[in-house]
């Protein structure tokens, strides 16, 4: 059975009293990754004259996908808003699967559907439902390029139709 790996202690008090003892994989360029109880936190340690902090966090709920490729030990998280700049990391570990089983099952925990059409011209939008920490359930709809006045239409039929089919509105 693998060591459970674990931040030093300057970077433990960081973090809420409910991520601590959080699973988390220690990164090749420094600092932490840490599958909190609400959200994906980084970490990163004292380098030169940088203080230790925390350098990105996002919630379960707008994380799209999480995947890790074994041939280069790259971790790659992809946000819900295709405008935000997915984190990138490299772990030391050679095999994060109990990581990785958790931050799967904390994102796949907040999706509850998701449906994508091709708009007339072109752009790819998605209508998710997805679960809040409260159990609370909210839509987001995201596009890959623009929206025309046909296809924003289109896209909030989308995004109407996606809501009615767990019951919101």
């Amino acid at each position: 059975m693998a060591h459970r790996q674990r931040p030093p202690k300057d970077l433990i008090t960081l973090l809420p009293d409910s991520d601590r003892r959080a699973l988390a994989e220690h990164l090749d360029e420094g600092g932490w990754i840490v599958a909190g109880k609400y959200a994906m936190i980084v970490l990163a340690e004292e380098l030169e004259g940088q203080a230790a902090g925390v350098v990105d966090s996002g919630m379960w709920y707008e994380i799209q996908q999480v995947r890790w490729e074994a041939a280069t030990r790259r971790l790659t998280c992809v946000w819900v808003d295709p405008g935000r700049a997915p984190i990138e990391v490299t772990t030391d570990s050679e095999d994060p699967a109990e990581f990785m089983r958790d931050v799967t099952e904390k994102v796949n925990r907040t999706l509850i559907t998701h449906r994508t059409e091709a708009m007339p011209n072109g752009t790819r939008v998605t209508a998710w439902v997805r679960r809040r920490e409260d159990d609370q359930l909210f839509s987001v709809l995201t596009a890959d390029g623009p929206l025309d006045e046909e296809s924003q239409s289109l896209a909030s039929r989308l995004e109407r139709e996606v809501r009615e089919s767990v019951g919101l509105d």
